[in-house]
């Protein structure tokens, strides 16, 4: 699976590694409460659907996005999430944006615990569905054209003024 390697930036400010550190504990939160949660045989998608897209949609409940360069923005210009994800934007206007993420917190805490690329995978698609509840507060579609949990060089999101 290819990933970008932290270890590529040593320069990383203390906050960005605290931010990566953090979220690497919440990638393992959402593994083991999903491990269980289907062990149990709860309907894993409904949780995820209902969880994880209202803790999208309340985290950017504040925002003020009009279009997709803006929300774009809004994800990508942040500096501690800019450095800790390797952010870059690559389009950004009104009606289309494009943003690469060269790493993903979550993505290298499951690989450090050894998961499976499938498994990580399917981990990274309910992770995704906090994205979509952010998304859901503006006037915009959200896609995943390409995903490092995929093996993708980075993490793509297409983003689109409806």
């Amino acid at each position: 699976m290819s990933h970008f390697k932290l270890e590529e930036y040593s320069g990383m400010s203390g906050e960005a590694k605290g931010y990566i550190e953090g979220t690497h504990d919440r990638a393992m939160w959402l593994h083991y409460l999903l491990e269980t949660a289907e062990k149990l045989g709860t309907d894993v998608e409904a949780l995820t659907d209902d969880a994880i897209f209202k803790n999208g949609k309340a985290a950017t409940s504040k925002w003020d996005c009009k279009n997709a360069g803006e929300f774009a923005r809004a994800m990508a210009d942040n500096p501690i999430g800019k450095e800790a994800f390797h952010a870059t934007i690559e389009e950004a206007n009104e009606k289309h944006a494009i943003v690469h993420f060269k790493y993903c917190p979550l993505v290298a805490a499951w690989l450090e615990e050894g998961l499976s690329e499938e498994r990580i995978a399917d981990l990274c698609r309910h992770a995704c569905k906090g994205d979509q509840g952010r998304a859901s507060n503006f006037p915009i579609k959200l896609e995943f054209p390409k995903q490092l949990a995929k093996g993708d060089e980075y993490c793509e999101l297409d983003i689109t003024t409806v």
